[in-house]
């Protein structure tokens, strides 16, 4: 009996606990106020600012803003963004000081802390793990600014963005009072409202009971809008600073364009004295046609002593002198898309027999690897690679140090100062750690980027130009990268700094190519190639002029095709040619060499056209296997000092 009774009190229990609990939720949904603390926009009630300017120049702002919280985005409070940094008339810094006095909310005093942002310092109301209980509270800033008031040949003038343009919430009413030092008159006031940039009049000016200027909004301003105010006051009132001082001031402000432009002195002087004691050439020796190339020196070694360096082409022009001499013979087939393809096949003859150069027999080594046929293309870019590697080793052993001296070792002091320079721009930007991240960045993908635009350069040079579009085309969203990067650069430090960073490398790169110079010996052997280059480049109509030269046979023309090609007048070489069939009555399109086999013979295709093709297939292949890689109504809202915005956190 005692058990059943328990039950039927425990259900009482249940069912009135249940009432009771719909009851409240019932109230809570008709309670206005309830309903008020959950519903509607988080917005900003009331922005108020008092702006005093002392007699130093400087001011102190106190901004009452009034909110409204729902605990969405404002659950801790507010921040506030101030900036003090801008852009000069030619992209200098200038800086404005910014120290906070007092934070306040709802009259108590709150805990803040700061972090820096781009272009300054955002301040944040409020405590971490301290959430603000939905409904109005009151924040109060306090802060001290420097560098704010503008000078002009007539009068001073404070020109302010009060309430900052980059609020998230709407504004129900701004207004602002510019309290200005004991004896200063009113001479002018200007105010604009709306999103930046706008002249909007949503506002009324007039004097307050202390006859200041104040300002007061007439519409609610949405988010991204707001109130701009302009005064100005004889001069002699405000203390200015002087020229001495202002350029001190500006110098200061300025320290990242400085230390880029102190580099680039002496990053340029320091090269210019390297050229001067191992760039400068040996002095020319006068040119005379030759009619063979100097002793010993193959077409991929004449083109080495030439640029100094090697290149792909080095590597085409010592294949086809393969196949000139016997040891290969090159297959061209149409591919898609009208481009063409190459494949090389070995005769069987020896290197010996056919009386290789050791560089030609390493990379035919290492182009075949144990097979007999070498197809030019990416599916083969392994053994490409391998071969120009080695036959590009060989050329270096050979010929530096013997024929020219590329002097490496004079960029690493320049390639140091630039490194530096790196990195006390970044210690003196404003924020270390992202232009430091920066700066490591923009090294790699800079470096890849010029990869990229001289592959593309290389293939448009070289004749490859569906090759050379393609390698353009892909290098377009590097390109932007490297473009948004150097912007995000310019942001951390300044567009000076940026402009002298790129001359650092610039500089780098222009010495790169002036500190190689020729030996003695080689610059005697560079007189013998330009003299024999000169007989390969003159025309027919100009050939009588050359002492007693050979005439243009099949024979002596495939015998120099390839240090035509090694040269860059493989053009002028095969016309010369042409003309010379011409004239005995041969047509041009009829002559196919015994190495080449291709549809048609040569019809339609010149020997030039085929060099510079066959150039183009192996850059393109070689490119492939590489590694990837105011207040006189002249302003607007949003313009002047101060500004920002803010937001609830």
């Amino acid at each position: 009996m005692m058990t059943r009774r328990s039950g039927s009190a425990t259900r009482c229990v249940v069912v009135l606990y249940a009432c009771a609990l719909l009851a409240a939720v019932a109230a809570l949904g008709f309670c206005p106020a309830a309903s008020a603390a959950v519903e509607g926009p988080e917005r900003i009630l009331d922005f108020e600012s008092v702006v005093e300017v002392k007699e130093d120049a400087s001011i102190t702002v106190t901004e009452t803003i009034t909110v409204v919280s729902r605990g969405r985005d404002i659950q801790r409070g507010i921040y506030r963004d101030f900036p003090t940094e801008y852009s000069g008339a030619y992209g200098e810094r200038e800086v404005r000081g910014f120290e906070v006095l007092a934070v306040e909310r709802d009259g108590e005093p709150e805990q803040y802390h700061t972090e820096s942002i781009s272009n300054g310092v955002r301040v944040y109301i409020g405590q971490q793990n301290v959430f603000l209980e939905p409904g109005e509270h009151t924040f109060t800033l306090v802060y001290r600014s420097t560098g704010q008031v503008g000078y002009f040949d007539a009068y001073d003038e404070l020109y302010w963005n009060v309430t900052g343009n980059f609020w998230t919430f709407a504004i129900e009413r701004a207004s602002c009072t510019i309290r200005l030092p004991n004896g200063a008159s009113v001479l002018q006031v200007a105010a604009y409202t709306g999103p930046a940039g706008a002249k909007g009049t949503n506002y009324i000016a007039g004097f307050d009971d202390q006859g200041d200027p104040h300002f007061e909004t007439t519409a609610p301003l949405p988010p991204s809008h707001g109130l701009t105010v302009a005064v100005a006051w004889p001069k002699g009132i405000v203390a200015e600073p002087t020229d001495t001082e202002k350029f001190m001031q500006g110098l200061r402000a300025n320290m990242s364009s400085v230390i880029v432009l102190l580099a680039a002195t002496v990053l340029f002087l320091y090269y210019y004295v390297a050229w001067f004691k191992v760039g400068r050439d040996p002095e020319k020796g006068t040119p005379f046609p030759r009619f063979r190339p100097p002793h010993g020196v193959s077409p991929a070694g004449a083109r080495t002593i030439m640029r100094m360096g090697y290149d792909n082409k080095a590597f085409a022009a010592a294949v086809v002198n393969m196949a000139v001499k016997g040891y290969v013979e090159i297959s061209q087939e149409k591919a898609l898309l009208g481009s063409t393809s190459f494949t090389l096949t070995r005769t069987g003859k020896t290197a010996r027999e056919c009386n290789l150069s050791r560089g030609e027999k390493l990379a035919a080594d290492a182009l075949f690897a144990g097979s007999d046929i070498a197809g030019i293309s990416r599916s083969n870019r392994i053994n490409i690679r391998r071969a120009a590697k080695r036959l590009s080793t060989f050329l270096e052993l050979e010929h530096e140090k013997v024929h020219f001296l590329t002097n490496k070792q004079w960029l690493i002091p320049g390639i140091a100062i630039t490194l530096f320079t790196l990195v006390a721009l970044a210690l003196a930007s404003r924020q270390p750690p992202v232009a430091g991240f920066l700066s490591l960045w923009l090294a790699g993908w800079t470096t890849g980027v010029t990869f990229l635009l001289l592959t593309a350069y290389r293939l448009f040079r070289s004749g490859s130009i569906a090759a050379g579009l393609f390698s353009s085309l892909f290098a377009i969203p590097f390109v932007a990268g490297e473009l948004f990067g150097l912007f995000a650069y310019s942001q951390v430090t300044s567009m000076p700094a940026t402009a002298g960073i790129i001359m650092l490398f610039l500089l780098n790169g222009l010495f790169y190519f002036l500190l190689k110079a020729p030996t003695i010996e080689g610059r005697t052997i560079m007189d013998e190639i330009e003299g024999y280059k000169l007989f390969l480049e003159t025309t027919e109509k100009d050939r009588l002029n050359i002492m007693n030269p050979p005439d243009v046979t099949p024979e002596v023309f495939e015998k120099h095709l390839p240090y035509a090609m090694a040269l860059d007048v493989e053009n002028k070489w095969s016309q010369r040619f042409e003309s010379q069939l011409e004239r005995m009555g041969q047509p041009s399109s009829t002559y196919s060499p015994h190495w080449y086999h291709g549809s048609g013979g040569m019809r339609g295709l010149s020997a030039g056209a085929f060099a510079s093709s066959f150039s183009g297939a192996f850059t393109n292949a070689v490119a492939s296997s590489s590694s990837s890689s105011g207040s006189g109504g002249g302003g607007s809202s949003g313009g002047g000092g101060g500004g920002g915005g803010g937001g609830g956190w």
